[in-house]
């Protein structure tokens, strides 16, 4: 995840641990590489 979002692994497992949140872009690279909606990523029911 850390090689394809460009970001180093550390900062993932901040992320992970709630110990940082990804920006904006960070965010949007994400539910892209992983082929979902935002809507999805952040469990929100349509």
């Amino acid at each position: 995840m850390a090689k394809t979002l460009g970001v180093n692994q550390t900062t993932v497992s901040q992320w992970l641990a709630g110990k940082k949140k990804p920006g904006y872009d960070s965010i949007k690279l994400i539910y892209e590489k992983l082929g979902v909606t935002p809507n999805v990523l952040f469990g929100i029911d349509e």
